[in-house]
């Protein structure tokens, strides 16, 4: 996949706190740099349902991704009728996978074997929302 020629840096900070009774836990703050930094942004229309979004994703390359939308959305990868996985998405969570995390190897299935060769969208939320994925790439990394 070749992305377009965008000035960087591209990035992802990830700063995360909680607050509980006891005090403040924080996460040492990440930072996910790689070399492209394709972006998908898109209003999705109430009552959408399994909308193609053609946004390749090769799995290997990944350092960082970060997906959020507006209203309550279902992300589906690679199929509508039998998708590889399914991402409930809450209005306003951002859901983060990087080269960090577990749960990358399983974005694109039981191992990174599986690349994301496209998302459908489905919002059933009762009003209109964004959509955003965004990613952090290392292209230089072979496929």
């Amino acid at each position: 996949m070749t992305y377009p020629a965008n000035d960087g840096p591209f990035q992802h900070t990830k700063n995360r706190s909680i607050v509980t009774i006891g005090g403040q836990l924080q996460e040492i703050p990440r930072v996910y740099k790689g070399d492209a930094g394709p972006e998908f942004r898109k209003s999705i229309p109430n009552a959408t349902t399994n909308f193609e979004i053609d946004f390749p994703v090769i799995l290997t390359q990944v350092v960082s991704i970060a997906i959020v939308a507006s209203v309550d959305m279902t992300l589906k990868t690679n199929s509508s009728s039998s998708p590889v996985d399914t991402i409930a998405l809450k209005a306003g969570i951002v859901r983060t996978y990087d080269i960090d995390s577990p749960e990358l190897k399983f974005l694109g299935g039981v191992s990174n074997d599986t690349d994301i060769t496209q998302f459908f969208v489905s919002n059933a939320s009762g009003a209109a929302g964004d959509l955003v994925i965004s990613l952090v790439l290392d292209v230089t990394t072979t496929d």
